[in-house]
């Protein structure tokens, strides 16, 4: 239990990270003239009201990108879990 507990709260603050810095670099490549830190900080509900909507396709782009490193994140630490899991073995715990 309490490594299910720490797991989920270290996968947690791992995504965070990596999508808040994978955003910061992506920003600027796919829209140069954007700023990133006032996009970041206005969130992901908010970040609409302060672009121009000519500056909107970019800036989906590279949400899109950040959170894709996120998924790949869950989707390594599933197969290692999964994996992992073998070594547990099997009790018949009636």
């Amino acid at each position: 239990m309490f490594s299910g507990m720490l797991g989920g709260a270290l996968l947690l603050s791992f995504s965070a990270t990596i999508f808040t810095q994978s955003l910061r670099k992506e920003i600027p490549i796919q829209d140069p003239g954007a700023d990133a830190r006032a996009i970041i900080a206005a969130g992901a509900t908010e970040f609409r009201r302060i672009l121009d909507p000519s500056e909107l396709g970019g800036i989906l782009v590279a949400y899109a990108k950040s959170i894709d490193r996120v998924f790949y994140l869950i989707t390594a630490l599933t197969a290692v879990s999964f994996f992992l899991a073998f070594g547990l073995g099997f009790k018949d715990i009636r």
